[in-house]
């Protein structure tokens, strides 16, 4: 925003949710009457799963998917209906492409983004969908223990480089990797760092699934999501 209005650009704010389509048309007409019309709509809104599904709650899962699925069609349906639109883009994830461990309601929302921009019809505005990596030190994964996540729990964070004891003596084809088994000390590490045990509680660690290797080859941020149940234990 900051670079944007440096480079001359008028920014202004307006809170509503993008799921209420009253509130959004809102927003619509307070900046048609201000600038005249509206040319482009950029979708980055969101809300970040966390967890396996059968530890989740339905309501979890829905406002997971309301924010990208029943936001993208509130606005699919105005920028149809709103003269002087050029297009439509949507900030989907990469989660869309290949699955997220943990976060299966995250990747159907975003897969439901690409499908709508890959279904848009004849005539409509342009409708595009960016399957976005993690962005660091901002948005979604930009959260610290400082700074709640936004299903309510914490993101701790570190960084790997490749001579590190963790990886360097773990190498396959040629390129550092972490090995199976640090998995447990990073796990465990961010657990008492955030809070979630004292240094001398044992730390009992379930279900865990390694789904592809993790290469080091150059200084690598890592970041690990936690929540709290109601029961105390942290997924």
């Amino acid at each position: 925003v900051a670079a944007l209005e440096a480079a001359g650009a008028e920014v202004t704010l307006h809170a509503a949710d993008v799921c209420d389509a009253a509130a959004m048309r809102g927003v619509f007409d307070a900046l048609r009457a201000r600038y005249g019309a509206v040319h482009g709509v950029l979708h980055t809104a969101g809300v970040a799963g966390g967890g396996l599904l059968r530890t989740r709650s339905r309501a979890d899962m829905e406002a997971v998917l309301a924010a990208k699925v029943t936001g993208t069609l509130v606005l699919r349906e105005l920028v149809a209906a709103t003269p002087g639109v050029r297009f439509l883009t949507l900030f989907s994830s990469r989660a869309a492409l290949n699955g997220l461990l943990g976060s299966a309601d995250y990747a159907a929302a975003n897969a439901f983004m690409d499908a709508v921009a890959i279904g848009t019809p004849p005539g409509a505005p342009v409708t595009v969908s960016v399957n976005w990596p993690a962005w660091h030190g901002i948005g979604m994964a930009g959260a610290t223990p400082d700074h709640p996540a936004p299903d309510g729990g914490t993101h701790w964070r570190t960084v790997l480089a490749p001579d590190d004891w963790l990886v360097a003596e773990h190498r396959l084809q040629g390129r550092a990797l972490l090995p199976g088994a640090a998995y447990f000390d990073l796990l465990v590490r961010a657990v008492r760092e955030s809070g979630g045990a004292d240094d001398l509680d044992p730390v009992v660690i379930e279900d865990l699934m390694l789904s592809e290797p993790l290469f080091v080859t150059e200084p690598t941020d890592v970041t690990v999501a936690l929540t709290e149940s109601a029961e105390g234990a942290w997924h």
